[in-house]
């Protein structure tokens, strides 16, 4: 059972306590948050918009349950960065800018198993 839930406010991802709705601790980002995926353990991915990234275009964090960043996204390329993020349940797969749709590995942050889709 989750413990924590999480919202987007502006350029920040806020966890709360699920169920009290005290807020146990945000983290701001430079640009928009476009989409938050809860994962087990109370963590969450974080897709930031990436324009407010550049130069490094760099645009997903994972957040582990204390607020803190986990992992930064390792792109295919510099200039290709997750466009969108899709939750299957048992893993994450992303969409880039350029394509590719690729496997998340919530562990380090790489993408791995691109397949061309566009």
């Amino acid at each position: 059972m989750t413990s924590v839930s999480y919202n987007i406010d502006q350029n920040q991802v806020v966890g709360r306590d699920a169920s009290s709705g005290t807020i146990l601790w945000s983290v701001r980002f430079e640009g928009p948050v476009l989409q938050i995926v809860a994962l087990e353990d109370d963590e969450c991915l974080a897709l930031v918009s990436a324009v407010a990234t550049k130069p490094t275009y760099e645009n997903l964090f994972k957040i582990g349950a204390d607020g803190t960043i986990r992992w930064i996204v390792q792109l295919l390329s510099t200039h290709d960065p997750v466009a969108d993020l899709i939750d299957l349940g048992d893993r994450v797969e992303a969409r880039t800018w350029g394509g590719w749709r690729v496997e998340i590995d919530l562990n380090t942050g790489h993408l791995r198993n691109p397949r061309f889709v566009k």
